[in-house]
């Protein structure tokens, strides 16, 4: 027997609101009502963060992610949606769409909330998904990595283009997102401290050789850069790390070598199509890590 199970999420008034509400829907209720297209003048406006948070809005108050979301912001077409045919999902173009470029997004309820220490392997297996389905190794923006990050409910200018769709069929599942075969991600221990850095010769140098520092000892020390492995999403394969979201062609497919003398920087493994390398410093500033 069918039964319309709920949706638990939370709303915010705008991007400055941090408090936002917390929100039960029933399914019906979600699909006569989450696709209800707004006219504003600017992006900015009603939003929505896929999560349960405990507490305002930050990364370290999320609880658990309950619905898996794609911001599509490269151009690819609208038509991909219809690839997830048969998983419950609702589809919308996004403020900035319009018939040259298009913009969408498109959200999967999840069969069983993701708790919120799993979520960097979750989204790994949330890109697997999306390659598996449409066939392409590009398109969601990584910053839907952050289970905090906020979306724009429905809304466009006047004239503008519009499109959405989601499916109505009770018989259809919510995606039930596997990534039990993502190893774990590693904890941080005492034995694998921050890297420190001597500020002495700042007071000569000036500020600039702090910085110089850090660089020179990412790309030296194989210590240094296991620390960086902690802190970004990836996996750990034993000599090197990988499977990390390339900064290039948004694919997780960048890596970097534990021992720097087989290479310091970190690579793209789509050697044809990207292969652009990157320093694991600028990888550092690039996931906003310090």
């Amino acid at each position: 027997m069918y039964k319309d199970k709920i949706i638990h999420f939370h709303m915010y008034r705008n991007h400055f609101d941090k408090k936002g509400v917390s929100v039960s829907l029933p399914q019906h209720k979600m699909d006569s009502d989450f696709l209800k297209f707004r006219i504003r003048d600017e992006k900015n406006g009603a939003a929505f963060c896929p999560a349960v948070m405990n507490g305002p809005r930050s990364k370290k108050n999320v609880k658990e992610i309950t619905m898996l979301v794609f911001d599509i912001d490269d151009g690819t077409s609208v038509g991909k949606n219809m690839c997830f045919w048969g998983t419950k999902y609702y589809f919308y173009t996004s403020f900035s769409h319009t018939w040259e470029k298009h913009k969408w997004r498109i959200v999967f309820p999840l069969e069983k909330p993701i708790p919120a220490v799993d979520w960097n392997r979750a989204w790994i297996a949330a890109m697997e998904f999306w390659t598996e389905k449409t066939g392409l190794e590009t398109g969601p923006d990584q910053q839907c990595k952050d289970p905090s990050r906020i979306y724009y409910m429905p809304a466009h200018k006047p004239q503008s283009p519009k499109d959405s769709y989601f499916q109505p069929a009770k018989e259809w599942p919510w995606l039930d997102l596997d990534y039990s075969h993502i190893p774990e991600q590693k904890t941080i221990v005492k034995s694998n401290p921050s890297p420190t850095f001597d500020s002495s010769s700042v007071k000569y140098y000036g500020r600039g050789s702090i910085i110089q520092q850090i660089i020179e000892q990412y790309n030296t020390d194989e210590h240094s850069r296991r620390w960086l492995s902690s802190r970004l999403v990836g996996v750990d394969r034993g000599d090197r790390f990988e499977k990390i979201p390339c900064p290039f062609c948004n694919r997780p497919s960048m890596y970097f070598y534990y021992a720097p003398i087989q290479s310091p920087a970190a690579i793209c493994g789509h050697r044809n199509s990207c292969g652009k390398s990157i320093s694991l410093y600028n990888l550092s500033k690039y996931n906003n890590i310090d």
